[in-house]
């Protein structure tokens, strides 16, 4: 019976653990797309560039299928 216990604790600790780091990753991407924002203000951007593969480009802002946010280029 002690073997089920700790079993169900470890269990229960990883869901909470993993349910925190999930819940703690999403509150910061709003700082990091304020701050990519204020940089394309001040420059123009011609272009967002795929940062694993150059040749796959986006006229607008977006992520890539894993997450990643594209890589501005600029006019300069």
């Amino acid at each position: 019976m002690n073997k089920k216990f700790v079993i169900v604790a470890v269990i229960a600790a990883l869901g909470i653990g993993l349910g925190g780091g999930y819940w703690l990753s999403g509150s910061r991407v709003p700082e990091q797309t304020v701050k990519m924002k204020s940089e394309s203000s001040e420059r123009e951007v011609l272009f967002w560039r795929n940062p694993m593969n150059p040749a796959i480009t986006s006229p607008v802002f977006m992520k890539d299928e894993m997450g990643m946010d594209y890589i501005p280029v600029y006019a300069d």
